[in-house]
């Protein structure tokens, strides 16, 4: 899915995660929340394709980051996935779940280092509800989400919009158990900070213009801790 505008930031995104991101769950399972942010973001010039791919954990990114991400040469990559596909929820011990949560945090924070070594600016999305979970399960959700959040990454947050409390979906927000429905996901796209987007890229060209011959893989931080400190 590609969806383009007149240039004005003229710049690419990449939506790269699992189902959910993916958009399952919505009209046609193509329409969810990224699919609403691309059709936003596109009357300001950005082109927002979705990697996508329902199933896809941390490892399934990390295996095929460079045959479907890096081809596209996007600015930007949004990581978007959840501690569902890690299988959080199929540990029955708290040895077993820490296991999982950090192999989650390790991967994600392994994306983050690939996607700057390649000079493409990281966002990663928070964990999100699942029915299944309990409440072991969503107080590591919420750990990731606030780690993430004091972490100097950019940060979308997709949990507070539809999250009934328990971890699981608000009321008439699911599509099943694992996925929102149209207005779950109209939901999170609703909870998403445009700003951020236009903030990261104004950033980008500001230290561009100190760079010769404009290489992006010598960018310092220094625009994602001001994205953060403008956007969270």
């Amino acid at each position: 899915m590609t969806l383009s505008a007149a240039p004005f930031h003229n710049k690419k995104i990449v939506v790269f995660g699992s189902s959910v991101a993916m958009g399952w769950g919505s009209t046609n399972n193509n329409q969810g929340w990224a699919f609403r942010l691309g059709n936003a973001l596109a009357t300001k010039g950005y082109t927002l394709v979705n990697k996508s791919i329902p199933g896809n954990n941390t490892q399934a990114l990390i295996g095929r980051f460079e045959r479907d991400l890096l081809p596209e040469k996007p600015e930007i990559c949004v990581i978007a996935l959840g501690l569902g596909n890690e299988g959080i929820a199929k540990q029955s011990t708290k040895e077993g779940k820490d296991s999982v949560y950090n192999h989650f945090v390790n991967g994600i924070n392994t994306l983050i280092a690939m996607c700057k070594k390649a000079g493409i600016i990281p966002v990663v999305t928070g964990c999100y509800p699942a029915n299944i979970f309990n409440a072991d399960d969503y107080a590591f959700v919420k750990k990731f989400n606030a780690m993430m959040k004091n972490s100097g990454t950019p940060f979308i947050d997709l949990l507070e919009a539809v999250d009934d409390g328990s971890g699981h979906f608000k009321e008439g927000m699911y599509h099943d158990a694992l996925h929102p429905n149209d207005a779950g996901h109209e939901a999170m796209f609703q909870g998403i900070p445009l700003g951020i987007f236009d903030t990261l890229d104004d950033g980008l060209q500001k230290q561009s213009a100190f760079l010769k011959g404009g290489d992006r893989k010598n960018l310092s931080g220094n625009y994602v801790a001001a994205c953060v400190r403008v956007c969270k």
